[in-house]
């Protein structure tokens, strides 16, 4: 009897292409905190609905804020000038989202407001971040769009490269990586917090 083994995922994704950046703007009414950041080392990461359109039946785009850091914990007023570096919106959720009231954007801050604690940990709507479909009905694909602050064009292409994205075998949700300069970091994308310990 012939046994098959289950095919891996193929990943997919959109790294910090030119026309991806302009999300900053979309985001930010002022980028210097931002700028401040980038340049202590403090990577801004957004996933999600970047360049898309959102998925059928979903109103407006979804996307979440990852930081990589080392060793680093903003305080409450760095908090609070992040906050107020960013576009008008409505006051954060009990899932640590925040609505832009002049855009059809929901963008979910939980890994920045627990940064101390869950430094790898997004909670977030997976199916909202990460795209799970077969290619011509056959082919698993996992896809997700990413742009880091800071880190444009092809000269950096080494620099920052999101991927590759699988499925947690721990429980539900999935894992990112991201290559940052020359250290990788892997992120749990899940939807409650106690799905990490699954």
């Amino acid at each position: 009897m012939t046994s098959f083994l289950p095919m891996d995922d193929y990943t997919s994704y959109i790294a910090n292409s030119p026309a991806s950046k302009k999300i900053w703007d979309e985001l930010f009414g002022n980028k210097s905190f931002l700028k401040t950041c980038f340049d202590k080392q403090i990577f801004f990461t957004v996933i999600g609905d970047i360049e898309s359109e959102p998925p059928p039946g979903c109103e407006g785009r979804y996307l979440a804020l990852i930081v990589t850091n080392d060793d680093y914990q903003l305080t409450g007023s760095a908090f609070n000038m992040f906050l107020s570096s960013l576009k008008p919106h409505g006051e954060m959720n009990d899932r640590y989202e925040l609505e832009f009231k002049d855009s059809d954007i929901t963008l979910n801050i939980y890994n920045l407001a627990y940064m101390p604690l869950h430094k790898s940990v997004v909670i977030a709507e997976c199916s909202r971040l990460v795209r799970d479909y077969y290619k011509s009905g056959i082919i698993p694909v996992l896809s997700i769009s990413a742009n880091t602050f800071g880190i444009e064009g092809s000269d950096n292409a080494d620099y920052v490269c999101p991927g590759p994205i699988t499925h947690r075998s721990s429980g539900p949700g999935y894992i990112l990586e991201l290559t940052i300069g020359e250290r990788k970091r892997k992120f749990d994308i899940v939807s409650a917090i106690m799905d990490v310990w699954m």
